[in-house]
C-alpha cells in the first residue's frame, strides 16, 4: 500500500512540473518587463495609441499613402510626433534623408486589441526577431491585456534562435540580443542622415552599452562610440569650411579640406548584391560634384595619394556605412 502512494505521489509531482514547463516562469517575465522599463519607453504606458497615415514620398519622385501605429507624443493637427511600435521617435512631417519624405499626415485614436489581431495574423518577427513579441507583450501588460501579453511572451519564448552560440542561451539574454540588434540597425540609419546630429548617434550607442553589456551588438557600439567621440571632438576644433572658402586654399589644403569633409558623404545601394557608390547620392539631395567625393574626383585624382594615406589612417571613413559613420 505504501509502494502504491509513493507512486502516486511520484506521478502528482511530475504532473505538476509538467504543467509549470508548459508556459515562461511569470517572475522571469516580470523582470525582462522590469528590465526593459530602464530603457526610457515610458510612452508606451502613458501616451494615447494612436493610427497615423500619411505620404511617404521619395527623391526620385514616387509615392504612396502609409500607415503606422504609435503612442503620441505631441502635437496636433498634422504638426506632431510618436513613438512608433518599433520604439522609433518619428515627427510628422518628417523631410530627413533618412527615410524619405513623409507628410499629408494625420492621425486618429485606435484600439489597441486591434493593431496586436493584426500583427498575429501577419507573424512578422521584424525588426527585433524574438524581441518583436517581447516588446509587444510588455506593451499589451502596461495596457492592461494581461491575457494577450502572457501569449505574446510566449510566443518569443518558442522563436527558434537564429544564431548557432544562442542555442545554450537563456530566454532573456536571446531576448536581450534580438533587441540590442535591432536597436543598433535602427541607430545605424540614423548614422546615414546627414541631419541627425553625431551627438544624438552617440548617445543612442552609449545606451546600448548601458543596458546591454556583454552582447555581440553592444561591442560593435562601443566602437562606433569610440568613433564618433573622436569626430566630435575633431569637429570643435575644425568646422567644415564653404565651397567657395576651399577654392581660394592652395591645391593640396583643397584636397586636404575635402578629406575631412568624407565623414559627412553619402552614397546609395541601388542593388543587392552591390556596392555602395558615393558618387551617386540621389538621396541626399547632392549631385555627384557638389559631395566631398566628387569635388576630389574633380582634381583629377592629383590628390589620389592624400587621399589614400588619410583613409589608411582612419579606416571609418572608407566603411560601407557613409553619412556620419
Amino acid at each position: 500500500m505504501r509502494v502504491v502512494r509513493c507512486i502516486v505521489a511520484l506521478i502528482a509531482l511530475l504532473l505538476a512540473c509538467g504543467f509549470q514547463n508548459q508556459g515562461p516562469k511569470k517572475d522571469e517575465r516580470q523582470e525582462l518587463y522590469d528590465w526593459f522599463d530602464t530603457l526610457g519607453f515610458d510612452a508606451i504606458k502613458t501616451c494615447p495609441f494612436v493610427r497615423v497615415d500619411f505620404t511617404d514620398t521619395h527623391d526620385v519622385g514616387e509615392w504612396r499613402r502609409e500607415t503606422t501605429y504609435g503612442f503620441l507624443l505631441s502635437g496636433s493637427g498634422d504638426h506632431f510626433s510618436i513613438l512608433d511600435v518599433n520604439l522609433q521617435r518619428i515627427d510628422f512631417p518628417d523631410n530627413s534623408k533618412r527615410w524619405g519624405r513623409r507628410d499629408s499626415a494625420h492621425f486618429a485614436p485606435w484600439d489597441l486589441s486591434l493593431f496586436f489581431t493584426t500583427y498575429r495574423e501577419g507573424g512578422s518577427l521584424w525588426p527585433y526577431g524574438m524581441a518583436t513579441p517581447f516588446v509587444y507583450s510588455r506593451i499589451a501588460a502596461a495596457r492592461g491585456y494581461s491575457y494577450l501579453a502572457e501569449s505574446l511572451y510566449r510566443e518569443a519564448t518558442q522563436v527558434s534562435p537564429h544564431e548557432e552560440d544562442q542555442q545554450n542561451a537563456s530566454i532573456p539574454n536571446r531576448i536581450k540580443e534580438d533587441l540590442a540588434d535591432g536597436l543598433l540597425n535602427f541607430d545605424l540609419d540614423g548614422m546615414e542622415d546627414p541631419a541627425y546630429p553625431r551627438e544624438a548617434s552617440l548617445r543612442d550607442m552609449r545606451l546600448l552599452e548601458d543596458h546591454f553589456p556583454d552582447f555581440r551588438p553592444t561591442k560593435r557600439a562601443a566602437q562606433y562610440a569610440g568613433e564618433l567621440e573622436k569626430m566630435i571632438a575633431e569637429n570643435a576644433l575644425h568646422g567644415p569650411l564653404t565651397r567657395s572658402q576651399i577654392a581660394l586654399l592652395p591645391e593640396d589644403k583643397q584636397v586636404a579640406e575635402w578629406i575631412y569633409q568624407l565623414r559627412d558623404q553619402t552614397g546609395e545601394q541601388f542593388m543587392e548584391p552591390g556596392y555602395c557608390d558615393v558618387l551617386h547620392t540621389l538621396s541626399s539631395g547632392l549631385e555627384s560634384d557638389d559631395s566631398p567625393a566628387g569635388a576630389l574626383v574633380k582634381l583629377n585624382f592629383r590628390g589620389r595619394p592624400t587621399v589614400a594615406r588619410h583613409l589608411a589612417r582612419h579606416p571609418a571613413y572608407a566603411g560601407s556605412s557613409t553619412g556620419h559613420a
